[in-house]
């Protein structure tokens, strides 16, 4: 049988299941069945001739009906399918109320109790002291710091954020630290930040204006480390070597006149102080 002979006894097939009364066969006449499939009456000869085939033919020509055996035995097993289900309905429905009610509590009790053990069963516990469990545990210290009502959560569904932050998300556990220490004492993101799945989900921006604040940050002085600090009143210079208080340099050091340069040394440290 050609491609195209196929098509059609398909077509023909859904024409039967569809529109035939007992949904297996239709009426044997050439001129109906070629309109029905949108073909030429010569067409329709041809490809019959495929479909029935003399030796095999595939429908069955009786009564002046065409017949499908596989359509049939397809509404067999419908029927009896359908017959099945209309028993069961019907013994189930015979019952007393009270028995009704009471499998359908029993049934429903029983869904619960398989969806919540295989739900408990899912959750894998972090054991303590675990890095999880430990950075879970320091936001919510830092925020009961803050807020010492603060509802204690299940700190084992926050070490899970976390885990998936290692795993998924592929954080160092020691940026995730910082991050959280940062965020707590931010003025606006320590309000925003009171969960696990919160820090996951705004982490890259949490982190990304740790980084910016930390460059913004001035840059501390030691000049007691310094082996020769600069000068105290004019800052460019370092201090002369014979000045072992460290404060002046040559150029600013009053010659002959100490008095004048403990002046200078405080007026100008006590400055520094009061930066």
């Amino acid at each position: 049988m050609s491609d195209a002979a196929q098509g059609v006894y398909i077509r023909l097939l859904c024409y039967m299941w569809n529109d035939s009364r007992d949904q297996h066969s239709i009426e044997n006449n050439d001129k109906i069945i070629a309109k029905l499939l949108g073909i030429s009456l010569r067409k329709w000869k041809k490809y019959r001739a495929e479909i029935q085939w003399k030796d095999d033919p595939i429908l069955i020509e009786n009564d002046g009906f065409l017949y499908s055996k596989r359509l049939q035995k397809e509404k067999e097993k419908q029927l009896i399918k359908s017959e099945k289900a209309k028993k069961s309905a019907e013994k189930r429905w015979m019952r007393p109320q009270s028995e009704r009610i009471d499998q359908a509590s029993n049934s429903h009790n029983f869904q619960q109790c398989t969806s919540s053990s295989t739900s408990s069963s899912n959750i894998k516990p972090f054991v303590e002291g675990s890095t999880e469990l430990r950075l879970a545990t320091l936001l919510f210290t830092k925020i009961q710091n803050r807020k010492s009502d603060f509802k204690k959560p299940n700190l084992q569904q926050w070490a899970k954020h976390i885990d998936l932050m290692i795993r998924i998300d592929a954080r160092i556990p020691e940026n995730i630290k910082n991050v959280i220490l940062w965020c707590q004492q931010d003025e606006f993101w320590q309000n925003n930040i009171l969960s696990t799945a919160k820090l996951r989900k705004q982490f890259d921006q949490l982190d990304l204006k740790m980084q910016q604040d930390k460059k913004q940050e001035r840059p501390t002085q030691f000049f007691i480390e310094d082996k020769n600090p600069p000068c105290v009143k004019c800052g460019r210079e370092s201090v002369a070597e014979y000045d072992k208080m460290g404060h002046l340099c040559r150029n600013c050091w009053p010659k002959g006149d100490m008095k004048k340069a403990l002046e200078l040394v405080n007026q100008y440290t006590g400055f520094l102080k009061r930066m």
